[in-house]
């Protein structure tokens, strides 16, 4: 064998080799991809549940989110018809501080004289004017409870509550009945800085700003926005 035979079979035995090793390393990367082709594949329906997954609780929590907001606005009309209600059945009350009762003392025989003496004659109730009168429970027990007088109608209301700064000069104050969120709303609304007054009339509250007309305000409204875009006087 000559040298350059030796040298040519030794050449195609490389070649050989080498188409070999290439055609090993041409499978083996063939099975990763097929490998890889199938974690993809597993991993882009995985992904494509987790999506399917997403949109549904995404549908489910907006869903919530209504019937949450729902609930909120039946629970606020609720109370809001709760207080109207409430305020209605108040509507011919008012309410006296300050009158010393005894025990077996007449509470309507009270109530009368003292409206007779602070109108100066200019205003008598009859008993078959009032419809209910009662104390309330007192935070303090060095102090008179206050009166409710219950009468029967607004006309008789408002003939007593001509006399109100006479009443308070008597050192006798006269309120409307008003109800606890109703005075509460009252409260909040003089605290704020760009409301000139607040105050009760009629089962209602109102508010406004200096050169506005009222606004009537009901629980939960947004007062601020009402109360700005109320007209100018």
């Amino acid at each position: 064998m000559t040298k350059d035979d030796m040298s040519d079979m030794i050449g195609k035995i490389t070649e050989s080799v080498l188409h070999q090793i290439r055609k090993g390393i041409t499978i083996e990367f063939q099975k990763i991809e097929d490998k890889l082709e199938d974690k993809l594949e597993k991993i882009a329906s995985q992904n494509n549940v987790l999506i399917k997954k997403n949109e549904q609780l995404k549908k489910q929590v907006s869903d919530l989110n209504f019937k949450l907001y729902d609930c909120n606005e039946g629970v606020k009309e609720s109370l809001r018809i709760s207080n109207y209600n409430e305020q209605y059945s108040r509507k011919t009350n008012l309410k006296f501080l300050n009158i010393k009762c005894g025990e077996n003392m007449c509470l309507a025989d009270k109530i009368i004289e003292i409206i007779k003496d602070v109108s100066n004659n200019e205003f008598k109730l009859n008993k078959s004017d009032i419809i209910a009168i009662h104390p309330l429970q007192s935070k303090y027990a060095n102090k008179p409870k206050p009166i409710i007088l219950k009468v029967k109608n607004t006309e008789i209301k408002e003939n007593i509550m001509k006399y109100r700064k006479s009443f308070f000069n008597s050192d006798i104050p006269v309120y409307h009945d008003v109800t606890k969120k109703n005075m509460d709303l009252i409260k909040h609304l003089k605290t704020q800085s760009y409301i000139a007054s607040a105050w009760y009339y009629n089962c209602h509250v109102y508010a406004k700003t200096d050169g506005r007309h009222k606004v009537k305000i009901d629980l939960f409204d947004d007062f601020e926005s009402k109360i700005k875009h109320a007209p100018s006087d």
